[in-house]
């Protein structure tokens, strides 16, 4: 990682390393897209479709001009979720797709969890009664 030599006038509240700027190098970084698909855009609630599509249009773009390697993964991209926003690879054509295989939660804590529990009725169904 390159860095710059922080000046008098940075904020004391920004992070340093040995007195300097953290800067982005090119040849270290790498774009991960997940599941920009068309579908799923339809569901977020913080900002409109357009708005969307535009950041990830521009986040793409950014890639693409500067050659910066590009993964995009999306989930079930034949089904309700859509496949992958056509931005992406337009502006950012280096992008190499992933598969992604939704396993929800098999293998997880929480399936462990599942299977140490005693089995029959719960405590909390028994104080229900």
């Amino acid at each position: 990682m390159r860095q710059e030599n922080a000046t008098s006038t940075d904020s004391p509240a920004l992070p340093t390393f040995h007195g300097s700027l953290p800067m982005i190098d090119p040849e270290d970084v790498a774009l991960l897209l997940v599941d920009h698909q068309s579908g799923l855009f339809q569901v977020v609630g913080d900002l409109s479709v357009p708005d969307l599509r535009r950041n990830a249009a521009v986040l793409a773009k950014v890639a693409g001009r500067t050659g910066m390697p590009v993964v995009a993964t999306a989930s079930v991209p034949q089904g309700p979720n859509g496949p992958l926003i056509p931005e992406i690879q337009e502006h950012a054509p280096q992008t190499v797709y992933v598969p992604a295989r939704v396993r929800s939660m098999r293998g997880t804590a929480r399936t462990s969890w599942r299977r140490s529990r005693p089995r029959g009725r719960s405590s909390s169904s028994s104080r229900a009664r």
